[in-house]
């Protein structure tokens, strides 16, 4: 009637320990919901992959061709382009079009165009591009306000 050894050893460095109750918080569903659980298919990411792709080169000879067109919000456009940081996919055509503004700023002066907000955005732009622009007023920057 001898109990064996082992069970006695087992017995005694485990006694018996009182059951943990961990709290649980309670948290509210995530916002994202399932999303980054789900799964698509490789083939259908790289089908809309490539309709992006073709989407994004559509949109970009779009800018460009607008660029490259002398208009009126030509200024405009490439501050804005700038501003939202795609000014890296345009860098020649903008470089193009500030030469140009550059060398025909003294002649392309209506009397719509007397604006201080066009001269400015010109003079910064120009500056930002690293165009030698005089900071004084004179004939050549700044038309003659009667």
């Amino acid at each position: 009637m001898s109990t064996p050894i082992l069970a006695t050893i087992a017995q005694s460095h485990s006694p018996k320990q009182p059951e943990i109750i961990r709290k649980t918080a309670c948290l509210h569903p995530s916002v994202w919901g399932d999303h980054f659980i789900t799964y698509t298919p490789d083939d259908k990411i790289t089908r809309e992959k490539r309709k992006e792709n073709k989407r994004m080169k559509e949109l970009k000879e779009e800018v460009r061709k607008e660029l490259i067109m002398a208009s009126r919000t030509q200024l405009n456009l490439i501050d804005a382009i700038q501003r939202l940081g795609a000014s890296y996919h345009f860098e020649t055509e903008i470089e193009e079009a500030l030469q140009h503004v550059y060398n025909t700023c003294d002649h392309d002066y209506d009397d719509d165009d007397d604006d201080l907000y066009r001269v400015s955005l010109q003079f910064r732009l120009l500056r930002q591009q690293s165009f030698d622009v005089p900071s004084g007023f004179n004939d050549r920057w700044l038309p003659v306000v009667g």
